[in-house]
C-alpha cells in the first residue's frame, strides 16, 4: 500500500505540475502574424523565390524566428534510398524495407533505391557498390546542373535589378544569397516596428531573427555556400523604446549582431544519433524516428532537440505499423493504434531522458535539455501534437551521481502535451 502511494504521489507531480502562464493559441496567432511580417520585409528587400520563415516559442528564453538555408544534408551513400522532395531539402532513408514504391512520392519527386537481389533482403554487394556508384554521379551531376542554372540566374539578375544582389534556385528552393547587411536591415526594422506583437513574452525573454548556414558537401558548388545570420534582443529593449525611454539609436546599440555559427559538442551530436537509434524501427515498439534530430545550443539555455514521430506508412489505402511488427490496419485501426501506443511512448521518451541525458557533460549545470517531439500525425486521435520534455542539466547530474531517486527525477521533468 505505501508503494502504491508513493507511485501515486510521483505521477500526482507530474499531472499536477503548474499550468505555463502562455496562452499557446494566441502565442501561435501572434507567431504567425509575425512570420507574415517578416515575408514581407525580406521579399520587399529584394528576396526572391518561395520564402519559408519558421517560428518557435521557448519557455524562459523567447522566441525565434528563423530562415532556413537552401542545403541537402548528406548523411552517407550507404542509405538505401534517397529521396529529392520538391521543396529542396534531400531525404534520407536508413534501411527501408522494398515496400517503397516510386508512387509513394509526389511525381516531381526523384527517388533512387539501392538493389536487394536476394530473397533474405540482403545485398548484393557487387550490385550495391555499382548503384552506389551510379547513384554519386547522378547525385554530383544534378548538383552541377543546378549550379550552373543558378549562376546563371543570378547573373540575369544583377543585370536587370540592381538592389537584387543574387537568385539562386538549388533543388528548387529559394537559395538565398543576400549579405549581412541585408538582414541586418530587415532585423532592425522588425524589432524596432513589430517586436512588440508578440504580447505575451516576459521582459528578459528574447526576439531572435536567424539565417541558417549553408551546409557546405562535398559534391556541391563552392559558390552556393552562405553564411548564417544572427540577431537578437530583449523583449524590455523593445518595450523601453516602444514607450520613448529609449532612443532608436540606444535601441540600435542593444540589439546583438553576429555570424550564426551554430555551436557544436560532440556528445550532443552522439546524444542525437542515440535518439535515432534508441526510436527507430528496429529498436522501439511504439512510434520510430526516420533521421537523427536536429539541435541548436542556445547559450544561457541549453540545448534543443526537434523530433518528427511517425507510427507507420501506407500501403494502398491500408496503414503498416513497422515497430508492431508490420501489423496492417484500416484508417479506423490506425487511430485505435496511435491513441493505444502514444502513452507507452511518452514513458519510453522519458525514461530515455533520464537514461541518456546524464551523458551530456558539454551542457553547463544552469542549462537544460529540452525536447520538441512532433507527435505522429493522426487528425481526430486523442493524442497532441506535440510532447515537449525539459530536464534541468543540474537534476541530471545528481540524477548521474546518485544523489536523487529516479522516482524524484521523473517527477523534476517538465512536460507539456501541446
Amino acid at each position: 500500500m505505501k508503494k502504491i502511494a508513493m507511485i501515486c504521489i510521483a505521477l500526482v507531480c507530474i499531472s499536477a505540475r503548474p499550468a505555463k502562464d502562455i496562452d499557446r493559441e494566441r502565442m501561435n496567432r501572434d507567431l504567425e502574424v509575425s512570420k507574415s511580417i517578416l515575408k514581407t520585409l525580406l521579399s520587399a528587400e529584394g528576396l526572391s523565390g518561395r520564402i519559408a520563415v519558421e517560428a518557435s516559442y521557448v519557455q524562459g528564453y523567447g522566441v525565434i524566428f528563423t530562415l532556413p538555408a537552401s542545403r541537402g544534408v548528406v548523411r552517407g551513400f550507404d542509405n538505401n534510398v534517397m529521396v529529392f522532395p520538391a521543396e529542396g531539402s534531400m531525404i534520407f532513408h536508413d534501411t527501408l524495407p522494398g515496400w517503397i514504391e516510386s508512387h509513394h512520392f509526389a511525381t516531381d519527386t526523384a527517388m533512387y533505391q539501392f538493389r536487394t537481389r536476394r530473397n533474405d533482403g540482403a545485398y548484393d554487394k557487387a550490385a550495391r557498390d555499382a548503384d552506389a556508384e551510379a547513384l554519386r554521379e547522378s547525385i554530383r551531376e544534378t548538383a552541377r546542373v543546378a549550379a550552373d542554372a543558378a549562376r546563371k540566374a543570378m547573373d540575369e539578375a544583377r543585370r536587370a535589378i540592381e538592389r537584387e544582389r543574387g537568385r539562386g534556385n538549388l533543388y528548387g528552393s529559394a537559395a538565398t544569397m543576400r549579405t549581412a547587411t541585408d538582414y541586418e536591415k530587415i532585423a532592425r526594422t522588425f524589432f524596432a516596428d513589430y517586436g512588440d506583437l508578440i504580447a505575451q513574452l516576459k521582459p528578459e525573454d528574447k526576439v531572435v531573427f536567424r539565417v541558417e548556414m549553408q551546409v557546405s558537401q562535398p559534391w556541391m558548388d563552392e559558390s552556393a555556400n552562405q553564411g548564417g545570420f544572427r540577431a537578437e534582443v530583449s523583449r524590455a529593449d523593445i518595450s523601453a523604446f516602444k514607450q520613448g525611454s529609449l532612443s532608436k539609436e540606444a535601441f540600435d546599440e542593444r540589439i546583438i549582431i553576429n555570424n550564426d555559427r551554430a555551436r557544436r559538442s560532440n556528445d550532443l551530436e552522439v546524444f542525437g544519433s542515440i535518439i535515432h537509434k534508441f526510436f527507430g524501427r528496429e529498436l522501439s515498439n511504439t512510434f520510430f524516428v526516420d533521421r537523427v534530430p536536429g539541435y541548436e545550443w542556445l547559450e544561457g539555455y541549453g540545448a534543443i532537440y526537434s523530433i518528427d514521430t511517425y507510427s507507420s506508412y501506407t500501403r494502398g489505402r491500408d496503414f503498416i505499423f513497422p515497430t508492431q511488427g508490420q501489423k496492417t490496419v484500416d484508417a479506423a485501426g490506425r487511430q485505435e493504434l496511435i491513441e493505444s501506443l502514444y502513452p507507452k511512448f511518452r514513458e519510453d521518451i522519458m525514461d530515455f531522458v533520464l537514461d541518456y541525458g546524464r551523458t551530456l557533460k558539454s551542457l553547463p549545470e544552469h542549462e537544460k535539455l529540452h525536447l520538441k517531439i512532433k507527435i505522429t500525425e493522426c487528425k481526430g486521435c486523442n493524442v497532441p501534437a506535440y510532447l515537449e520534455i525539459i530536464a534541468d542539466i543540474s537534476d541530471l547530474r545528481k540524477f548521474d551521481q546518485q544523489k536523487i531517486s529516479r522516482d524524484k527525477m521523473r517527477a523534476a521533468l517538465d512536460i507539456e502535451e501541446i
